[in-house]
């Protein structure tokens, strides 16, 4: 598939997912800048705005209540960032299986159990594998992903009390977003259609797609 296209798909699912939670966006767009190759910036909302006080971060460290009500407000924004690396992942199954899917979780810093880790090595080692095709292939979803991850890990770090807790989270909130992205996938390839044919769309556009079922 051309690049074009799964980055049309990769940010179609950022809107989607988005709008399935009620977030909100100006548009969604492939237009390439100098930081990126499209995105889809979800609007502010003043619970969110409260993670930028020290002294919120802290009560929210030091309060187990607090944490799960922070939790509440981050974890829509964490899944919807984590759409477009579930699309990737799903190019990436096509060409390298799930082993590609491991490689890149551990890329990206995310957990991977050591029975999935000794698979991958197991079949790496034994040549069924292409270390290079492998690499290549997940290096090739870092442009796209890096980002929405890195988002996803700072703004977990806020919810959570250990680095290893926030991986686990975001981790977590991965799954929800491959489980959403299966749900809504063909809302989602006729929104990257019309992303290819218009190169932008507002939000109101992607919310008509997913209310109509696509």
């Amino acid at each position: 598939m051309p690049n074009i296209q799964r980055i049309a798909l990769h940010e179609a699912a950022h809107a989607v997912i988005g709008c399935s939670f009620g977030l909100h966006f100006s548009t969604v767009t492939i237009e390439p800048t100098a930081a990126d190759v499209g995105h889809c910036q979800f609007d502010s909302t003043p619970d969110l705005e409260r993670f930028n006080d020290c002294g919120y971060r802290l009560f929210i460290r030091t309060s187990d209540a607090a944490r799960v009500v922070a939790r509440a407000v981050v974890e829509p924004q964490i899944v919807a960032s984590l759409a477009g690396f579930a699309v990737d992942a799903r190019f990436l199954r096509k060409t390298c299986g799930e082993h590609g899917v491991t490689l890149a979780r551990r890329t990206f810093r995310l957990p991977v159990s050591s029975s999935e880790w000794a698979s991958l090595q197991a079949r790496l080692d034994s040549g069924a594998l292409s270390r290079e095709t492998l690499a290549d292939q997940v290096a090739a979803l870092m442009t796209d992903a890096r980002h929405d991850i890195q988002s996803a890990l700072e703004m977990a770090v806020v919810v959570t009390l250990t680095p290893l807790e926030a991986g686990l989270f975001v981790s977590q909130r991965w799954q929800q977003a491959e489980e959403l992205v299966g749900r809504f996938w063909a809302v989602i390839e006729t929104v990257a259609a019309e992303l290819l044919n218009s190169r932008s769309l507002v939000e109101e556009r992607v919310r008509a797609h997913l209310e109509s079922g696509g």
